[in-house]
């Protein structure tokens, strides 16, 4: 099926114009990706064209980071939508009145659905809205719309308690999905640095000198039967083969009779 919408980049003023038919359908999350192809094959178009390719190699390296700092502009019907504020008799809805109290079909009039999905697999709860726009008798719908973020740049005013509750809802998700990614990225650093040091391991200095290892109070600690080498056990180590003969008592770094280790830095074991 054929996208309903015609995407329009002007990477000189980073701003990205959707020209949207009757029944489209635009995914808030997936669009910027959309946009990077989009951008990627025009330059790609122009710079075919050129008859030199140097002017031009550069402007192909562009990422998706970059797109989201555009500013978007989505149309429907040759209008401009940029949102509204929410009816108070009409929760959820957001648009303008005629005097009879009816929306104006000639104004762009917004209903917001929220979802929650349940993943059993992962025992998981997620929040998405989707948000419906309608004008002249013509529809677009946008999927994964933010409140928060006021997607494509159509922001919405919220007047009501149930739209407001939409609000803290997506909030409090989105803090959720922050906590999960930094306990996952302190997991991944802790584990990182999990990596003991044994009697048989080779350790260099910064001059290439080989570190004598001798392990003291890690004796009791093994692995595979080799004693564990503890950072006190690092502490005046004989170094072999280091050209540079410093005697030093600071405490930020481990003391040898030939060379100074500086903590945290006594990578390259084998």
């Amino acid at each position: 099926m054929l996208n309903k919408y015609i995407i329009s980049i002007h990477s000189s003023k980073k701003s990205v114009y959707i020209f949207c038919k009757d029944g489209a359908c635009i995914d808030c999350k997936s669009i910027y990706e959309e946009c990077l192809v989009s951008l990627q094959n025009q330059r790609h178009n122009t710079q075919t064209h050129q008859e030199s390719s140097t002017t031009t190699s550069t402007e192909t390296d562009i990422t998706l980071d970059e797109i989201q700092t555009y500013k978007f502009y989505v149309y429907l019907d040759s209008i401009h939508l940029q949102g509204s504020k929410e009816i108070e008799s009409n929760p959820l809805f957001f648009g303008e009145l005629d005097k009879e109290g009816v929306f104006r079909e000639s104004k762009p009039t917004y209903h917001l659905i929220g979802e929650t999905d349940y993943d059993s697999k992962d025992s998981k709860e997620t929040f998405t809205q989707t948000l419906h726009i309608f004008l002249n008798g013509n529809t677009l719908t946008l999927l994964n719309y933010s409140l928060l973020d006021s997607s494509l740049n159509i922001k919405l005013e919220c007047n009501s308690s149930e739209s407001k509750e939409r609000q803290e809802k997506e909030k409090t998700q989105r803090e959720q999905q922050k906590q999960q990614e930094s306990k996952t990225k302190d997991s991944i650093q802790s584990t990182a640095m999990l990596h003991p040091i044994l009697e048989d391991n080779e350790i260099k200095c910064p001059h290439n000198g080989i570190v004598k290892l001798k392990a003291n109070k890690g004796k009791s600690f093994t692995s595979k039967g080799i004693p564990m080498v503890l950072e006190s056990d690092l502490l005046n180590a004989s170094i072999i083969g280091c050209t540079n003969n410093i005697l030093t008592s600071d405490s930020k770094t481990f003391s040898t009779n030939q060379c100074i280790i500086p903590k945290n830095r006594t990578a390259n074991a084998s």
